[in-house]
């Protein structure tokens, strides 16, 4: 419905004359509209970061109803508002709650901004694993990112994209995930190999550990 309203006609005019014109839009309405948007935005963060998980996760989950609009602020907190250096828990609260309402809202927009949260704090294992759980909530928009991942030369990003491909669940993740398991040439080291040997167990069913000689077996035999 447009903002502009016109005019009604006096009697014995048919509406078209000059004099009507259309009048100034109604802005307060919108007004209040953004104010109210701004304090909900502002209470989320708020309760992102708080101690209390149920907290938390409450306005985790109020994100969805809020839709497309708190994505928007959420990816700009995600990319341009972090300082990636030292952090107290309230901010790692609030790094955390972030990415997984952005996983909540499945906004493939977040897929890049949450790789990044886990390639700068790479020595931060809670980080990568909240940005893969989100990466999982996003689907399948986040699969082939992921897969291309496996052979980013960045220890960090191959065990976000194992645990996201787990997540994510497409069943072709299986036959990119097993050379992950390599002890030989290209080498993959332990935390790695775990990644991918779980996310193999959650995408099969089966549970072979770390053998990559028995996962190639199976996975060759058509099971």
């Amino acid at each position: 419905m447009s903002l502009f309203k016109r005019n009604k006609p006096k009697n014995g005019q048919t509406g078209e004359t000059s004099d009507s014109k259309p009048s100034l839009p109604d802005l307060s309405g919108i007004a209040e509209e953004a104010y109210t948007f701004a304090v909900l935005t502002q209470k989320l963060i708020d309760d992102f970061q708080s101690h209390e998980a149920s907290a938390r996760q409450a306005a985790i989950d109020e994100t969805v109803s809020l839709g497309p609009p708190i994505a928007d602020d959420l990816i700009h907190l995600l990319s341009n508002w972090f300082d990636y250096g030292h952090a107290d828990a309230s901010t790692i609260n609030l790094r955390i709650s972030t990415a997984l309402a952005l996983g909540n809202l499945k906004d493939p927009r977040a897929i890049e901004p949450l790789i990044r949260m886990a390639q700068k704090i790479e020595r931060t294992v809670s980080h990568r694993r909240a940005a893969a759980e989100a990466l999982g909530m996003i689907g399948e928009a986040a699969y082939q990112s992921m897969v291309d991942l496996l052979r980013n030369e960045w220890e960090s990003l191959q065990q976000l994209a194992c645990w996201a491909l787990g997540d994510i669940g497409n069943p072709a993740a299986v036959e990119h995930l097993i050379p992950m398991l390599s002890t030989a040439a290209p080498f993959h080291p332990s935390h790695i190999r775990e990644a991918a040997a779980g996310s193999l167990k959650k995408l099969t069913g089966e549970d072979f550990g770390q053998d990559m000689e028995k996962w190639k077996e199976w996975y060759q035999s058509g099971s």
